[in-house]
């Protein structure tokens, strides 16, 4: 539903230009990022009571948001396998960007958000198009341990209930990111102990 959100926001953002060709609705949006889409008639009613809190002298009529050509730079992110939600249903929603500023990044696995490296990358580097920062999944071994290690003195341990949850949580990460992933620690004690292998395609990086 996030990513149904986000393309509602979308589609105000673009069908509400002024006449010089700014947006009066969500005027900061620069982009979005939309992981596992889908097309569905747009909720007409709805959006038009929402932007009518802000502009009632506009005329909307029946059809008016099912006709969206959205400019604003998408990137639509979606797994070959989801049997949740189809690719195909995901190009759908895609097809309401234009053709100059969508982009799209398949990746190898279903409906989740991709957190591999190379994936990982994709989202930073469109993100770097427009904050103008350049920024990469990689770390090396000595900057893991100098960021766990700057939290140490300030470390409280959680109480069983919270300790047992998080363990889970880790273990849900690593049955997911086997490659990627490692509980180190055993369940039940803290600090807890983890290792994260982030790489970048070359290879390089730990």
């Amino acid at each position: 539903q996030g990513a149904r959100l986000a393309h509602y926001i979308a589609a105000i953002h673009s069908k509400n230009n002024n006449t010089n060709g700014e947006s009066s609705l969500f005027s900061g949006l620069q982009y979005v990022m939309l992981c596992a889409g889908y097309d569905d008639p747009m909720p007409s009613q709805d959006l038009n009571e929402f932007v009518e809190l802000s502009d009632s002298t506009t005329t909307r009529t029946e059809g008016y948001w099912d006709d969206l050509s959205v400019a604003i730079p998408s990137l639509h992110v979606f797994g070959e396998s989801d049997q949740l939600i189809p690719p195909e249903r995901s190009r759908g929603m895609m097809m309401s960007y234009t053709t100059q500023s969508r982009r799209e990044y398949v990746h190898g696995g279903g409906h989740h958000v991709p957190m591999r490296a190379a994936d990982t990358q994709c989202m930073l580097d469109f993100i770097g198009t427009f904050s103008g920062i350049k920024a990469t999944t990689t770390l090396s071994a000595r900057s893991i341990v100098e960021l766990v290690g700057s939290g140490a003195s300030t470390y409280t341990p959680p109480d069983e209930e919270h300790a047992m949850y998080q363990v889970e949580e880790l273990e849900v990460l690593e049955a997911i990111f086997p490659d990627e992933f490692r509980l180190i620690s055993a369940p039940g004690e803290h600090p807890i102990e983890l290792s994260i292998r982030i790489s970048s395609d070359d290879g390089d990086g730990g």
